[in-house]
């Protein structure tokens, strides 16, 4: 146990040797940069990528109920949703080139979807319609997934400077 008037010796050129896929120098100690877990690709999946790509499928949805049903709960939804998302992505996307995260769009994104979830989860459950309620649940479940697990690991991977 290391205490205050406990020398730590010098790692011989702080070379690290691998063990199990963990980095352990040789003194024993981890490095502050280590991730115990290793970096998966998930993590390397920025929430801006799929965000915006959703957002603008439900404004298409809800333009393309409109004009085929009239629906303008379609159109309301549809592209009041898609538009929020959109612009949440806009936002997620710009404080990621600025090397940031954004976690006030990141929470708007996962709010979003979640109502999507519930609302489409209970119009399926009580229509059986598989087109749009069922596809639309199906999906807001998984982007609401997508969006818990970046809220969880601290949001989107920002890449260590390069020299």
């Amino acid at each position: 146990m290391l205490t205050t008037n406990t020398k730590v010796p010098a790692c011989r050129k702080k070379k690290s040797l691998i063990r199990e896929g963990l980095r352990i120098n040789q003194c024993g100690f981890f490095p502050e940069n280590l991730r115990v877990f290793p970096e998966t690709q998930l993590e390397k999946m920025h929430d801006f990528c799929f965000t915006i790509p959703y957002g603008l499928v439900l404004i298409g949805g809800g333009v393309f109920g409109y004009f085929k049903k009239g629906s303008t709960a379609s159109l309301a939804g549809g592209a009041g949703i898609g538009l929020l998302l959109t612009l949440a992505g806009y936002i997620s996307l710009k404080a990621f080139e600025k090397k940031k995260n954004s976690y006030p769009a990141l929470i708007l994104e996962t709010v979003c979807a979640a109502l999507l979830t519930w609302v489409m989860g209970q119009r399926y459950l009580h229509t059986f319609k598989i087109m749009p309620a069922g596809v639309v649940a199906g999906i807001s479940v998984v982007m609401t997934g997508f969006y818990l697990y970046k809220i969880a690991t601290g949001g989107n991977h920002i890449p260590a400077k390069t020299k």
